[in-house]
């Protein structure tokens, strides 16, 4: 297997310019002279030209900077230092122009390498639909004059689909380790904002919904495997297209046909491998409405088991200054040796029979014991999928907003129908709408809700 090195083609001290306790300073730099040098056809900007947007940005961010003797610098002198850094360590390099004209240029590596770092800041849509769609219309049109630039351009979607989806697990993964750990994992209206707006807009919405309906690979996979299969069988087509890249690569045949039969492997094994990713992202989903759901429930405290009284008694102890010596009661407990000659005697225990008085349904404290139980359910699936039922009646959809929820116990219910509404086994299903609906104290999207027949 070839192992590339990247410091074979980037300067062994190139990543140093990002260390240190100015490196959020250096980065801010990086990325405006970027963005000013993007439009131009060399990503070069005149030196003066430079100097003054890197020193207006740090003066109105008020940043400082101590050169290597610990010495105040002034703004200025603190952009010809990061400028310093940068030239030292490869990110730019300087020309002189014309009329000794002084230019910044930012170096072909680096700029591969803001680009990269720029889009991990990026909410982009993840569309799969033009990857999976192009890869089937590509191969299923594909003509043997064109044959290596369009196994090329399936490859290279492939590669991105896959890249996406693994990128969407991970999403998935980081939005429920948010949930458990992250800080207004104990704020109701937070963590229902959260779920209503940010998880159904970034995930739901942009890449979740689609991707199991219109745009769910099972559609073109088999189709895809197909030519796939039959490409591998036809010596006759892959040496001619082997031929037509050694020509244009200007590479042997022999390694034109290698790369083009690994191409092949690689999107058969991808798309032979797809419903183990789906699985994986349908499992983690499932992980995330059971995760919001539970911790929607308890902070609603509707939880009446051991579970919830503990959860309830630490709370209370946190907020509180309790003294549990009232609650809790230690003993020492002292084992006999085994060596022991001490007998213990037995006990005989005579068997009274008392009858047990039977609860009146009148009585209060069955009541209460019967509403502690309903409350224990009322948020579970079978509870969310009557409502739904009762609040569709005769109707095959209605919108969220629509809702009629007079209890102010169950203003939670909005946001546990869309998120059981991904759920398996459920009576109904949901789509998503883009206007912006406020009701039951809560901001969210509104969605469809669509019975199953």
């Amino acid at each position: 297997m070839q192992v590339n090195n990247v410091f074979s083609i980037l300067p062994d001290n190139f990543f140093s310019a990002l260390v240190g306790k100015y490196s959020k300073m250096v980065s801010e730099c990086i990325t405006i002279l970027y963005q000013k040098t993007k439009t131009s056809y060399s990503f070069t900007l005149e030196r003066n030209y430079a100097i003054d947007i890197l020193e207006d940005h740090i003066s109105s961010n008020h940043y400082e900077m101590e050169d290597e003797n610990q010495k105040q610098l002034d703004p200025r002198n603190a952009v010809l230092h990061i400028i310093n850094k940068l030239k030292e360590c490869g990110w730019l390099e300087e020309e002189l122009g014309k009329d000794y004209m002084i230019f910044y240029s930012i170096s072909d590596y680096a700029v591969e390498i803001i680009k990269t770092l720029s889009n991990l800041n990026k909410e982009n849509d993840a569309e799969y639909s033009g990857y999976i769609y192009m890869i089937f219309h590509m191969l299923t049109k594909m003509e043997a004059n064109n044959g290596h630039l369009t196994l090329e351009q399936v490859y290279l979607n492939t590669e991105e689909l896959f890249r996406k989806l693994s990128s969407l697990n991970t999403s998935l993964k980081k939005y429920i380790q948010k949930l458990m750990n992250g800080k207004d994992r104990n704020s109701l209206q937070a963590l229902l904002n959260q779920f209503l707006t940010d998880f159904q807009v970034k995930i739901v919405d942009r890449s979740y919904y689609n991707l199991m309906t219109k745009d769910h690979p099972e559609k073109y996979k088999q189709a895809i495997l197909n030519k796939c299969y039959e490409l591998q069988q036809d010596e006759e087509t892959l040496s001619f297209i082997a031929y037509q890249m050694s020509d244009t690569k200007d590479i042997l045949k022999e390694e034109a046909y290698e790369r083009i039969h690994d191409w092949i492997q690689y999107i058969i094994d991808c798309f032979e491998g797809i419903s183990d990713i789906m699985d994986s992202i349908n499992r983690r989903l499932n992980q995330y409405i059971k995760s919001a759901v539970s911790r929607i429930t308890y902070l609603l405290g509707v939880q009446e088991d051991l579970e919830g009284q503990l959860n309830r008694m630490i709370k209370y102890v946190a907020q509180e200054d309790v003294d549990m010596n009232e609650y809790i009661q230690l003993q020492r407990i002292q084992m006999v040796s085994e060596d022991s000659l001490y007998v213990e005697p037995k006990v005989k225990r005579q068997i009274v029979d008392e009858s047990i008085p039977i609860q009146s349904f009148d009585d209060p404290y069955f009541q209460t014991k019967m509403e502690e139980l309903s409350s224990q359910s009322r948020y579970a699936k079978k509870a969310i999928g009557d409502f739904v039922e009762a609040q569709l009646g005769n109707r095959f959809s209605m919108k969220a907003s629509e809702l009629v929820i007079e209890d102010p116990d169950l203003y939670a219910y909005p946001i546990l129908i869309f998120l059981y509404g991904y759920s398996t086994n459920m009576n109904y299903c949901i789509e998503p709408l883009r206007n912006q609906i406020h009701q039951f104290s809560l901001s969210f999207q509104d969605y469809i809700i669509r019975r199953i027949s």
